[in-house]
This record gives structure tokens, sequence and C-alpha cells, in this order.
């Protein structure tokens, strides 16, 4: 089946668990809004027909709207915390005001691992119209630049129309800013003190020659490679060893 052929397939279904320009639900809702067209990015095609924001708890349907090209924007967005950026930042100033070059790439690698134990919340995705409410409420509360609303904090603020950019609760946003706030200030004297730490290499991050997660990687191309996955695709390790060695001839209960 060629590329053409494939996508003409989808004109009258949907993929599991993906979405598409080209699927039957997406032209569904070009017709809908006589639209031009649909203008997707990677995480709308990553997440399935039924997706729901976490934030404002609409469902694609209702994300869409038409753009200045009278294209459908149908866009998601992966919502972060600032706390890499900012350990990172610190580290290289920390690092280059010393005289002499103490820190190393093995330093900055503790720097940037430390982040991770100052995130406030994972990284999630989010509607395009609740990552651009984080950026505005930002600007209405003044908070810090490296400062990020995690997805529950905007669902507290957002007001959330079908089809329609979002409006900000202010008063609302102003009272999980004076929430959260000291957290945050907290979160960055701690950003402050590892960065420190790494630029001066008193850090204590040791590497390993070969990771668990680098074997587990380079395993999943050996089942392939090994015709294993045809026999299991989900646990296919389970075909090369008992699982249980020493069952015992009564059944437990």
């Amino acid at each position: 089946m060629t590329l053409d052929e494939f996508r003409n397939s989808l004109s009258e279904r949907d993929l599991k668990g993906l979405d598409s320009e080209f699927t039957y639900s997406t032209r569904k809702l070009v017709t809908l809004f006589n639209a031009d067209g649909a203008h997707l990015n990677r995480w709308w095609v990553l997440t399935p027909v039924e997706w729901s924001c976490p934030c404002c708890r609409r469902s694609k349907s209702q994300i869409v709207r038409l753009n200045k090209n009278n294209y459908l924007t149908c866009q998601l967005h992966e919502h972060h915390d600032h706390m890499e950026e900012v350990v990172r930042t610190l580290f290289e100033k920390y690092s280059t005001s010393k005289k002499q070059q103490v820190a190393d790439e093995l330093s900055e690698r503790f720097a940037i691992k430390s982040a991770f134990s100052l995130s406030a919340y994972d990284k999630t995705i989010v509607c395009f119209d609740c990552n651009k409410a984080d950026a505005d409420a930002k600007k209405i509360v003044k908070a810090h630049n490296f400062f990020s609303f995690s997805p529950k904090e905007i669902s507290e603020f957002v007001i959330a129309s079908p089809n329609k950019e979002h409006q900000i609760n202010e008063e609302v946003a102003k009272k999980v800013w004076e929430r959260v706030q000291p957290i945050f200030h907290i979160r960055m004297e701690v950003a402050e003190r590892f960065a420190m730490i790494a630029a001066e290499k008193n850090d204590w991050y040791q590497p390993s020659e070969e990771t668990s997660r680098q074997i587990e990687r380079r395993s999943k191309w050996l089942f392939e490679h090994n015709n294993l996955l045809e026999i299991d695709k989900y646990e296919p390790e389970k075909i090369l060893y008992n699982t249980e060695h020493f069952k015992g001839p009564n059944n437990s209960w």
C-alpha cells in the first residue's frame, strides 16, 4: 500500500489511540467549520481522537477553531516546569564567574538531574489555549519569568468555552500565585544551591558504564531482531525463561 492509498483509506475511519489530518473525525470537523483544511501538530497526532485537555477538560472537537487562514487550528503543547532551565542558567552563571574552570560535563549532568527533584509537576500535554493562558496569567500576576502554573493550577483560573480562546479569572489567578509563591521561592533557593555545588564540582553524581535503561532500550531492538515480538509483543522476555521455577504443588489458597 502506498502512502496516498493509506491516507485515502483513513477517510471513513479513525485510528486507534492516534489522530490524523486524514481521518474521518478530522475531515468531519473541517466540514463542520467550513474550513479549508486542518493544521495539526505532533502532539495532536500522538493523542487519541477522544483526548481531552487535563486543564480545561475540553475535547478535541471543542478545542479546534478557525485561524486567519481559514484552517482549523489543532494544536497541543507540552507544558513543563522551568526548573531545568533555572538550574542550567545558574550553573552556567557560577561556572563562568570562576577564575579557573572547575566544573565539567558530569557536573552539568548532576545539575540537570537535580532539577527534576525541584519540578512542581510532570511534563504534561495541554491544549494551546491553556498553554497561552499560563503565559497570560503570569503577566497578570507579575510572576517570575521562570515560574509556570501547573496544569491543576491553570484549571483553577481559566474560563473555558467551546472553540474560543480562554478568558482568565484574574482574581483567582492572583490568589493561586499568592498561594504558590512562597514554595516557588524555596525551590529557587534550592536550585541556586544545587547550581553552586555543581559549579564547584562538589556533587556526588557517579555515572554507570551502562545503565539499566540502556540495556532495556537495546533489548527492544534485539527482541524484534530475534523475531520474539511475533510471539509476544508485550513481554517478549518471558519467552526466554521460566517465571515460576519453584511453584508449589498446592494452590496458595
